[in-house]
């Protein structure tokens, strides 16, 4: 996740009971297992104001992950992520992000979906991004930060956050939306499973082996 955001540390105490959050900030994470390709599938982002995490799994099947939020809730300024987990073989990995709302300027490059009736496009590829490395504490996770930016959204009505490999290549990205932390007493149960699940997507898991990807889905 971003780099100028460190993770809330959580410690459950099990024996005790007793629940002890540190004031950082942090993404309640999200895995996509090739379920939010389509704007109809897209994951539904609550708050755009809330900070979340969707990782992804690109895959030949899935090959878009896509969020859905609603700019009516955008509250000003609007902040979007993407990266790539620090894995070897991701190294020159550079997906593209996009972000479909209305109020913003037509395409003007011809993209792999189609843009829905209303809405405009920022479109950001990251072939020449130098990335930035983020080191995720609470699950020992790395990643290569392609892309951050806080938006002031034209219009409100509904939107959508895409993110993809322009050169159909499989692999595993992330995208982040929003800054403010919002954790119930839910999540704190939560964060175990999303500690493994986490460090399963980056491969650092005792439990994970490496994936092999194919270099394009013509293969």
């Amino acid at each position: 996740m971003p780099k100028q955001n460190s993770l809330r540390i959580i410690t459950i105490v099990l024996a005790t009971g007793v629940v002890v959050t540190s004031a950082a900030n942090a993404h309640k994470p999200s895995y996509s297992n090739d379920t939010y390709g389509t704007p109809q599938s897209a994951f539904q982002v609550e708050d755009l104001s809330t900070s979340i995490v969707v990782y992804d799994h690109v895959t030949c099947d899935a090959p878009q992950v896509w969020l859905a939020f609603d700019a009516t809730q955008a509250d000003g300024e609007s902040y979007f992520s993407l990266g790539v987990p620090v894995i070897d073989r991701l190294s020159d990995y550079r997906p593209s992000i996009a972000i479909l709302a209305p109020g913003l300027p037509m395409p003007n490059k011809p993209l792999p979906f189609t843009v829905p009736i209303g809405m405009g496009v920022i479109s950001v590829e990251t072939d020449s991004v130098t990335p930035d490395t983020f080191n995720e504490p609470v699950s020992g996770t790395q990643s290569w930060v392609l892309f951050e930016e806080t938006l002031t959204l034209p219009e409100t009505g509904k939107g959508f956050v895409v993110a993809w490999d322009p050169s159909g290549r499989p692999g595993k990205l992330w995208v982040a939306v929003g800054t403010k932390e919002r954790f119930g007493p839910s999540d704190l149960l939560k964060l175990p499973k999303w500690r493994r699940a986490t460090k399963e997507f980056h491969e650092v898991s005792s439990k994970t082996s490496a994936i092999d990807f194919p270099q394009s889905c013509s293969q």
